[in-house]
């Protein structure tokens, strides 16, 4: 069986390992500025997620299934950013 045939499960230590030294130092850094843009990015959609469940609670207009679906598309959207900023402050370390 090929290289291109098998599973990505199948790779062996070495091989992840060669892969891992075949990167470079800028496309780390690319990876982490996109990683950064997308943490801002789900960030800032969570807080306008909030701000208007807010404004619409305060006007008395709120629909709370969607206040609730809301509200919880904005704490995944936190995980996101969260899981993203953690991953590149352990690869800057290394």
């Amino acid at each position: 069986m090929s290289d291109a045939q098998r599973p990505q499960e199948e790779l062996t230590q070495d091989e992840c390992a060669q892969d891992a030294a075949n990167v470079s130092e800028e496309e780390i850094e690319a990876h982490n500025r996109f990683n950064g843009h997308v943490s801002y990015v789900c960030t800032l959609i969570a807080l306008i997620i909030g701000i208007i469940v807010v404004a619409t609670a305060v006007l008395g207009e709120l629909d709370y299934n969607f206040a609730i679906l809301g509200l919880a598309t904005a704490v995944a959207l936190l995980a996101l950013a969260g899981l993203q900023q953690n991953r590149d402050s352990n690869r800057r370390r290394k």
